[in-house]
């Protein structure tokens, strides 16, 4: 189930990259794609997976209608405060 939802993880943020005319926004995704929790499920206690999936996806939801409604500012504090919280970085870097 994990190495599916990384494929689509994948394609999801390579969406963005495509349709993105903001370079820095693009580079910053790249290196976040790098970090995926799914490289490294096995170490994660199956029920904070199946959590933290499935915050990352309303966070995902929220993040398309911020693009939606164009609004930029918004978009990049929810990405920089809430998408790439600090306390998360623990699942990201192995």
């Amino acid at each position: 189930m994990h190495t599916k939802y990384n494929e689509l993880q994948y394609q999801f943020h390579d969406l963005y990259i495509a349709k993105c005319d903001n370079i820095l926004l693009k580079k910053e995704i790249e290196i976040k794609k790098k970090m995926f929790i799914g490289k490294a499920y096995f170490r994660i206690d199956q029920k904070r997976i199946r959590e933290l999936l499935l915050v990352t996806n309303r966070e995902h939801e929220e993040i398309l209608e911020m693009f939606k409604s164009g609004d930029g500012e918004k978009l990049r504090f929810f990405l920089e405060h809430t998408h790439w919280r600090l306390e998360n970085a623990q699942y990201d870097i192995w």
